[in-house]
């Protein structure tokens, strides 16, 4: 079934992660709106994902977000996420859940996934704050999310393939 673009708003998650790259700042946790969340979260570790789109390799490092305790936090709190990390929420199977960006404090690009790793719909550039529940309006299996922007910065779109152990398509 072939699924048009969809510009969607999302709900967002968080997972604190240093990096050591200074073109890409460190993951920081603005704890402003509920300092108890936000040092109850420990990092998770990342994995190596690629988004293969328009005939390129497009490499970030992925948090997993594949328990209900860790989808429910995912990115949120967070006031800066370098260009190459994301996050990915394992749905456990086909859901049709909406997202939001309640206490997300950074725009985010979703991607919407088949079980297999294809982009099905793209809810790009989602408004940090808003409560406003955002699904494809089809079932799907995860979800990728990327800083706002990125989709269209980098060609991403419908029918491109997210490679992830989560879909064990990536060694």
């Amino acid at each position: 079934m072939k699924h048009a673009l969809a510009l969607l708003s999302p709900l967002a998650l968080l997972a604190l992660t240093a990096v050591a790259d200074p073109a890409n700042p460190p993951l920081t946790c603005a704890s402003t709106s509920n300092p108890t969340a936000c040092a109850a979260v420990k990092p998770g570790p990342v994995d190596p994902l690629v988004i293969v789109s328009g005939g390129k390799d497009l490499k970030f490092e992925a948090e997993l977000a594949d328990t209900e305790p860790k989808r429910n936090l995912g990115l949120m709190y967070r006031a800066s996420m370098a260009d190459t990390h994301s996050m990915i929420f394992d749905m456990g199977g086909p859901s049709d859940t909406g997202f939001w960006m309640k206490d997300c404090l950074i725009s985010l690009d979703m991607l919407f996934l088949d079980a297999k790793g294809k982009v099905i719909a793209i809810a790009a550039q989602a408004r940090p704050g808003s409560v406003r529940s955002v699904a494809p309006g089809f079932a799907y299996n995860a979800v990728l999310e990327l800083n706002g922007g990125a989709s269209k910065r980098l060609g991403i779109k419908v029918g491109d393939q997210v490679k992830h152990k989560l879909f064990k398509n990536i060694a």
